[in-house]
């Protein structure tokens, strides 16, 4: 009959044969040392990893050690790379629609320049100029137009999770690798994309 309790240092779910009770074993999760209580304080857990007995050996992970980390318990980091691949697809996509009217897009740009010249603010040229590529296609943005913004929106919100999902990912004992590279990945691919100039299809 196994005995299951949370570990003294990192709180942790283990458990450990009933022989061990009130005996010194080995956290799988931290490798630290906890004396087993006499009898289960935790209610019966599915996957709950044994932990180490200890003897007059150094702790090691034997083979009957069953650790969360194989069972993908740090699902964030995942989570958090699935996110940033999206968000370079997405930008990606974006880019390549700007490419295709770039011709129309850096006519809005001249358009807004033409009007600073002329003593129009910033923000109004800004309108006007859209007021006006607006009229060219029937008084509303273009399908193609609308789309991008949708894109770079959902990109927006998708770094924002990507970035709390890797924040707290990387707090977790496991993958904290992985979480660390898809967070670092996350962030640094709007300000290459940005600094890039769209990677240079816009």
């Amino acid at each position: 009959m196994a005995i299951r309790f949370q570990c003294g240092s990192c709180s942790q779910p283990i458990e450990v044969d009933d022989e061990w009770a009130s005996r010194i074993v080995g956290c799988p999760y931290c490798r630290g040392t906890v004396t087993a209580p006499a009898q289960s304080t935790l209610a019966d857990l599915s996957h709950t990893p044994i932990a180490t007995p200890i003897q007059t050996t150094p702790i090691s992970a034997g083979p009957g050690v069953r650790s969360m980390a194989a069972e993908g318990r740090n699902r964030l980091a995942l989570v958090t790379l699935v996110l940033a691949i999206a968000i370079l697809i997405q930008l990606l996509i974006a880019a390549m629609i700007a490419r295709k009217h770039s011709a129309e897009l850096h006519a809005v740009q001249q358009r807004v320049l033409e009007l600073q010249k002329e003593g129009t603010s910033p923000i109004a040229a800004f309108q006007r100029a859209s007021a006006e590529f607006y009229d060219r296609h029937g008084g509303a943005p273009p399908e193609w137009f609308l789309a991008q913004a949708l894109l770079y929106f959902s990109a927006g919100l998708m770094w924002l999770a990507a970035v709390i999902c890797g924040g707290i990912a990387v707090l977790r004992p496991h993958r904290r690798g992985l979480a660390a590279a898809s967070l670092i990945t996350a962030g640094l691919v709007p300000v290459v994309f940005c600094c890039s100039g769209g990677l240079g299809m816009a």
